[in-house]
């Protein structure tokens, strides 16, 4: 019997009513970024992201009745994975004043995914869409999962929209109830946006700019409202801190936040301690001083690391201009990534932790006798074999997108070095360019990256479910 004999038909009215939710939400979440563009008197924008707003709450309104109560995993992968086309693709219409749908769509994917890399220059940008490109980041960081988890709430089992976005292990349950674990997530999120906003106007940022910066720092999208990025406040150091504190804080599980929250109501003193947190600690400690080492500049070399290994993308000068050894670093603290459960993007530090202890493990197990029994642990917690081939699936699927990519832009003449690099930081939803990603890059070499940045912060197996032809058994099934 083949695949398609066991797998089970695809609700389509279902898989079509939670995308018009979602549709729905997007006319929703609209309506700030078209609030902004009224009040900026940038009318043609406004208008334009206005009807994008009444069109998809429509289409949505429309699809109501489609919506099912149960969506199976195959299902929710795909319109998890559809969910991010459809927002780039409405994105893609609201940059059309300043550029072509293919350069507002990659914008709007790069945005969305949380990457940061971009085509289509800022100084041309209203100040309407400057604002909507770190709010893209933001709702992408942490909104559309928080959202769609919430959305979501009716899928079997419960634990499996964490485990599709990478929040941890199979059993691991963040609160007991999904919707308020949304809801949780959601205020945490907001929390700690509206701290590193306050933090950068305390340190002297300009209110717009702290804004724009602080939602996407925190979401470790890496957008900022200036072609220097945060170069533009390279002499002033106590803005460097807030921000590498602000993508640290990003790019930490927020289950440990969380954790936090419950003991404080609880009063338990019980800590649980994540060790992704000193893994990302031990990075930040040694990358900094070594490329401080080899190349000099302290502020600089603290802060690639920081913004490389957070995958947020923020930099001090333009990594064009980088030298190779300090771009090797960078590509290794890209592919490394952020904690599993964060806003950042990567193979992530806990996948990293899993292979060291399975290395440990393979070493200690050729010592000892045929009989021998170790069982093979991450945080004090057995591993089984199920979870084990999965994540090892992941890195393969991985670094073979990683490496697809990379072939792609050395067909098209970049050298091997810098094409692993915008390769790493695309798949990674970093956002660091060495030059290649820009406004004259060929269309499909965008639509490359565009599927790299979205196949990335889905953690790849979701969007590889949508081209796998047996996924689309689309008979519909009895209930």
């Amino acid at each position: 019997m083949s695949l398609r004999d066991y797998l089970t038909p695809l609700d389509l009215a279902a898989i079509l009513g939670q995308l018009a939710g979602l549709i729905r939400m997007m006319g929703g979440l609209l309506l700030a970024p078209a609030a902004v563009g009224w009040v900026s008197g940038e009318f043609v924008v406004a208008g334009l992201l206005s009807g994008l707003s009444v069109l998809a709450l429509g289409l949505g309104h429309w699809g109501r009745a489609l919506l099912a109560r149960e969506l199976a995993a195959r299902e929710a992968f795909l319109v998890t994975a559809l969910a991010y086309p459809i927002f780039s693709i409405a994105g893609g219409v609201a940059f059309l004043p300043v550029a072509p749908f293919i350069d507002g769509f990659f914008e709007s994917m790069s945005g969305f995914t949380t990457t940061g890399l971009s085509v289509v220059p800022i100084e041309d940008m209203p100040r309407t869409l400057r604002f909507l490109r770190s709010y893209m980041q933001w709702i992408g960081g942490a909104g559309i999962v928080i959202l769609t988890v919430a959305l979501l709430s009716a899928t079997r089992p419960a634990g499996f929209r964490f485990r599709l976005y990478g929040s941890g292990s199979e059993d691991e349950r963040i609160a007991g109830s999904v919707r308020s674990t949304a809801r949780d997530l959601l205020k945490i999120y907001a929390l700690l946006t509206g701290a590193v906003c306050s933090a950068l106007v305390v340190v002297g940022v300009p209110i717009e700019d702290a804004v724009l910066h602080g939602l996407a720092t925190v979401s470790t999208g890496g957008f900022s409202p200036h072609a220097a990025s945060i170069g533009l406040y390279v002499n002033e150091p106590l803005v460097l801190i807030v921000t590498m504190a602000g993508m640290l804080l990003g790019a930490t599980s927020f289950s440990n936040y969380q954790r936090i929250a419950r003991r404080r109501k609880s009063q338990n003193q019980e800590t649980e301690r994540d060790p992704q947190i000193l893994a990302l600690a031990i990075v930040v400690l040694a990358g900094a001083p070594l490329l401080f080492v080899l190349e000099g500049r302290g502020w600089h070399a603290a802060f690639d690391t920081v913004s490389a290994i957070t995958t947020t993308g923020f930099s001090l000068d333009d990594p064009a201009g980088w030298s190779p050894t300090r771009k090797f670093f960078t590509t290794l603290w890209m592919i490394i990534g952020g904690s599993t459960g964060s806003t950042a993007g990567g193979l992530k530090i806990m996948r990293f932790l899993v292979l060291l202890t399975l290395m440990r493990w393979t070493i200690h197990r050729l010592m000892l006798p045929a009989e021998a029994r170790i069982a093979l642990k991450y945080a004090g917690t057995p591993i089984e074999a199920e979870p084990l081939r999965h994540l090892l699936g992941f890195i393969v699927a991985y670094l073979a997108l990683l490496l697809a990519g990379s072939a792609a832009l050395v067909f098209a003449g970049f050298n091997p070095g810098d094409a692993l690099f915008e390769s790493a930081s695309a798949v990674g939803t970093v956002g660091l360019s060495c030059g290649i990603t820009d406004a004259t890059l060929p269309a499909w070499l965008k639509l490359v990256l565009s599927f790299q940045m979205w196949a990335g912060r889905l953690e790849v197996i979701p969007v590889l479910v949508v081209f796998y032809p047996a996924t689309w058994k689309l008979r519909r099934r009895s209930r």
